[in-house]
């Protein structure tokens, strides 16, 4: 009587299942590239020497796989997070101000601190109005931090209704203490008018 012996590698669909592999029977090092493993895969099946790096990709997790309860306490810090997420609503002003002529003037200031271990903020997001007196003639604001002579931010506008800007620039080089943040408001005529009436300055920390 002849017995049919199936060569290697055609092992019918379906034919292993759990009951018949021995505990630890398959490692990572068994399955080969490109394989599928497909359901769920019980808690402490697969360790860190199991997975090479980068074995998982964004792709191939499930919508909602990782949930609260799986992620350790303090595994997600504000560094991974988006400046959304980060950001600190510092000050505001609604007062209207204007500067005539090409003399660049301080308009308006605040202070700000920065304190290691407490407040470290990274960026500024500034928003504010500008508008011009001439259609034609450039209202210019610009942004500087304590005595820079270089603004860290500027804009420029013809409208001659009020726009709103905004921007965000690094101030992560900034050593702890006390630190000023001052607008400044030029026109680009000697005789036309830069005019602003509303600034919200916040902190990505």
């Amino acid at each position: 009587m002849a017995i049919n012996i199936r060569r290697v590698g055609e092992v019918a669909d379906g034919s292993v299942t759990s009951a018949k592999l021995a505990p630890e029977a398959v490692i990572a090092g068994k399955i080969a590239a490109g394989a599928v493993v497909s359901g769920t895969i019980a808690q402490g099946a697969v360790g860190d020497v199991e997975l090479a790096d980068d074995a998982v990709i964004e792709s191939k997790i499930k919508d909602n796989a990782i949930k609260t309860a799986h992620l350790q306490d303090y595994i997600i810090t504000l560094a991974k997070a988006n400046n959304d997420v980060r950001l600190t609503t510092f000050t505001g002003d609604e007062t209207e101000v204007s500067v005539v002529g090409t003399t660049e003037t301080a308009v308006k200031e605040l202070g700000f601190p920065k304190s290691a271990g407490k407040f470290e903020p990274t960026d500024v997001r500034f928003l504010a109005t500008l508008k011009s007196s001439s259609d034609s003639i450039p209202a210019i604001m610009n942004i500087y931090i304590d005595e820079e002579l270089s603004p860290r931010a500027s804009f420029s506008t013809t409208a001659t209704s009020y726009q709103i800007e905004s921007t965000e620039f690094d101030i992560s080089d900034l050593a702890a203490g006390k630190h000023s943040l001052t607008v400044k408001l030029v026109s680009s005529g000697i005789a036309e008018t830069a005019y602003n009436d509303m600034i919200d300055v916040m902190m990505v920390k």
